[in-house]
């Protein structure tokens, strides 16, 4: 047997933004988010691939065979496809003409899987009319997952009947036993059931199909082919729309119509075979169910504009011109398939450690239990037993996140060492923390006080009239001995916000400073006016004191003069 990795992957974990869109969307809960991002529970996962079409990030894709693919049509090896059904609607060309693309990249034969429907419908009456019991249709590959891993009480009632696509490959080998198959389906559960089909070699999207013909060269002309790549058979495209088997069904008399019902859709599924009705085994002999809604025209690789509706009359309108098309024969028995309980069985949980969980969440953080299911979860009990069993974190609550952040922005508020009013136009205070009540403690201020009835508000007009920010400002409120430092501006069209440091202590000590200066001035001052006066003196004793000089100078040369006469 084959083995292949889980078909769903997450292409690029660190683009996973919590949104938990995708556990939102899953009503198995098959997404665990322990790590921080989004994990697929494999065991749980029923693969019908909503979880791709719902993230916004793109983070998963299937797992295929596409470069496999490339890669044998590069090397010329001998394909052929096997096209699924919803092929029309899926690609923007005509069955004919994606049959001329494919065949002009190297694919040898191009067939649809539909044509088997009539073998496999005249399969289907044969073992409805033989059963005592309801019978439940098996060519949903996700209902199939789903009974085996969740509702295995169901396991008798599924149709003993592999997947069309299982069929198909089969019939092709035999035809074409050097060949290899290549299926190209919508349906992401195609891949994870090939586990056991020895058949299909290898598995791509319908999508990745047009990429393979779009951007692989033409290697030959389909005018040179010398036997025929593509035979048009009639087939209805039965399978891929809900209620079509049970109508031919009731068309062709094998049921009556008041014995039969069909559901579409993954959370209508689930409700049907939850609780294994006594009443469906004793009034319904056929139950048809699908997974996608109305079937797998809206699976997740359908790319069409169309709506459901258009989608139905385009397929409806494909099979009216098939009708008089040859009628294929199986080369091989209708193959029998058998189904295993692989039922999946959480990790067993203490009630207590539930509880407990629940108290740390909603009671020391003061949240409230809401059920909301913003977590993915349906109640928050589901929540916090995920948390114990380490598939959910405890932050994944909205509810014990905006209580979380609430407290700590109520502590970082009430604790900051500044002031914060939060006013109206009429300056009507809405919010104030404790540090504003103990600056202006002598106003007594609180909820509903008038900033104006104790303050000049006139800085505030700025921000209140033209909505600007007042940045910084100075104000001192001599009467109670403060000084403070204000930022004002507006929160929205009817609120404001003024922050207020109280800098008291630093224009005290500023003027402290500036007392200094000044005392120092003075005796610098002083120190220059009593340095210019002695200078003065000392300048005014020395003048004194050379004229002295200067004059018994003069008289002594007059002496000497006097005394060269007499001699």
């Amino acid at each position: 047997m084959k083995h292949f990795p889980f078909p769903i992957v997450n292409k690029d974990n660190s683009n996973c933004l919590d949104c938990y869109r995708c556990l939102r969307k899953c009503p198995l809960d098959a997404i665990e988010f322990s790590t921080g991002r989004a994990r697929i529970i494999t065991e749980s996962c029923v693969v019908c691939g909503q979880c791709i079409k719902e993230c916004p990030q793109k983070t998963k894709r299937i797992i295929s065979d596409m470069d496999f693919v490339v890669k044998a049509l590069k090397e010329g090896k001998p394909l052929i496809l096997s096209l699924g059904e919803v092929a029309l609607i899926t690609s923007k060309m005509s069955i004919a003409e994606l049959a001329d693309k494919a065949y002009s990249i190297g694919f040898d034969y191009i067939e649809e899987m539909d044509i088997l429907e009539e073998d496999v419908i005249r399969e289907v009456k044969a073992v409805v009319r033989s059963s005592n019991e309801l019978v439940l249709t098996s060519h949903c590959p996700v209902v199939v997952n789903l009974v085996e891993q969740h509702y295995p009480q169901w396991l008798d009632n599924l149709l003993p009947i592999t997947s069309l696509a299982s069929m198909h490959a089969k019939d092709l080998k035999k035809r074409y036993p050097d060949h290899m198959v290549v299926h190209a389906s919508v349906c992401p559960a195609e891949f994870y059931n090939r586990q056991n089909d020895e058949d299909i070699d290898f598995l791509i999207t319908l999508s990745e199909l047009e990429r393979i013909i779009r951007y692989n060269p033409a290697v030959r002309n389909t005018d040179d082919a010398k036997e025929p790549y593509y035979i048009e058979y009639s087939g209805g495209y039965g399978f891929s729309i809900v209620g079509n088997v049970s109508s031919r069904l009731i068309e062709e008399g094998v049921v009556d119509y008041n014995e039969i019902e069909w559901y579409s859709g993954l959370d209508t599924c689930i409700d049907i075979l939850k609780s294994k009705d006594e009443r469906l085994n004793e009034e319904v002999e056929f139950l048809e169910l699908m997974a996608c809604n109305s079937g797998c025209i809206s699976s997740v690789d359908v790319m069409s504009p169309d709506s459901l509706f258009g989608r139905c009359l385009k397929i409806k309108q494909y099979n009216a011109d098939r009708v008089y098309l040859p009628t294929f024969q199986m080369n091989v028995p209708v193959s029998k398939a058998t189904f295993i309980n692989n039922k999946y069985e959480p990790p067993q949980m203490d009630a207590q450690a539930v509880r407990n969980e629940m108290d740390i969440c909603f009671k020391d953080t003061d949240a409230r239990p809401l059920n909301c299911g913003a977590c993915g979860y349906d109640s928050c009990y589901a929540k916090s037993a995920a948390v114990v069993r380490g598939e959910a974190d405890r932050e994944m609550c909205m509810s014990y996140m905006k209580a979380k952040a609430e407290s700590l922005a109520n502590s970082v508020v009430n604790n900051i060492a500044s002031g914060i009013i939060i006013f109206d136009k009429d300056y009507t205070i809405l919010q104030l923390n404790p540090f504003v009540k103990k600056m202006f403690d002598v106003f007594k201020l609180d909820v509903g006080s008038r900033l104006s009835d104790y303050f000049d508000v006139s800085y505030m007009r700025k921000a209140v009239e033209k909505r600007e920010v007042v940045h910084n400002v100075t104000i001192s409120y001599k009467d109670l001995d403060i000084w403070t430092q204000q930022t004002v501006q507006p929160l929205d069209s009817e609120t404001y916000v003024a922050f207020i440091v109280d800098i008291t202590e630093r224009e005290k000590q500023r003027e402290q400073f500036n007392n200094v200066k000044r005392d120092l001035l003075v005796n610098a001052t002083q120190v220059i006016d009593d340095q210019m006066r002695t200078a003065q003196e000392i300048a005014s004793l020395l003048g004194e004191t050379t004229a002295a000089t200067k004059i018994t100078l003069l008289k002594l040369i007059q002496e000497f003069e006097k005394e060269k006469e007499l001699s």
